[in-house]
Parts: structure tokens; sequence; C-alpha cells
């Protein structure tokens, strides 16, 4: 891509003014009309240039990275789930006074005696 051949480009021709006047001319060219038009292409700009020069070398290094080549989604959505403890359940189910809930959790073994994390149970 452009990107790429600018960057290595960039990388061999750091020291340069010629290489500084090319780089500058090359990302004019991929500028807006409207941003070519405030582009500075003096290379005494030193601050330009060695922001351009940065931010090249940054591009270089994400392109390398090893985060550019993670997918871009998660692998498996499923493990991303919030799993309560069945006693957690029970206690919130408790709490709600959620009859049904409380009576289906504990016909599925939920423990009567749990207590929270200040020391309460359901019965508090």
């Amino acid at each position: 891509s452009k990107l790429i051949r600018l960057i290595k480009f960039v990388y061999r021709r750091r020291a340069t003014c010629k290489g500084i006047l090319r780089v500058n001319i090359e990302l004019s060219l991929q500028l807006s009309p409207r941003s070519r038009r405030n582009f500075n292409m003096s290379f005494t700009d030193t601050r330009n240039n060695s922001a351009m020069y940065k931010r090249a070398e940054q591009l270089k290094r994400w392109e390398e990275s090893d985060t550019n080549r993670e997918p871009a989604e998660p692998k498996n959505l499923s493990s991303r789930k919030i799993k309560f403890s069945s006693g957690c359940v029970f206690l919130a189910a408790c709490m709600s006074a959620d009859r049904a809930e409380v009576l289906r959790l504990l016909d599925n073994g939920a423990d009567i005696d749990t207590v929270n994390v200040d020391g309460l149970t359901a019965l508090h």
C-alpha cells in the first residue's frame, strides 16, 4: 500500500532534507485538496518534519505489532458471559421476593444457609 511504501521511504531517508521534502510531497498527495492548500512544504519547518517522521515510525511499529495482526472481533463471545453462583442468585431472588424463582433454586440444590458479604442470610 501507499502507506507502507511511505514508511519504508521515511525510514531509509530520515536524515536528508531531500528525503523530507519527498515525504512532504507524498503526504500532501494523500491529503484532501482543502488540506493540501494549508500543507507547509518548506523543509525549514523542523517541527513538521519531525512530527511526520515520528508518525511514520509509529505507523511502521503498528504494522509490525502483534496487536495489528489480531482479529477485530473477540474470538469467543460466549465465554465472556458473567455467571453467578447459585447462592448469589438465591439471595437476589429472596430480596426481590420472587417466590417461584426461590422455589426453583431450592429444588435445584441452592443452599438455604447462603450468606452475603455482610454475613446476612436470606432470612434477615
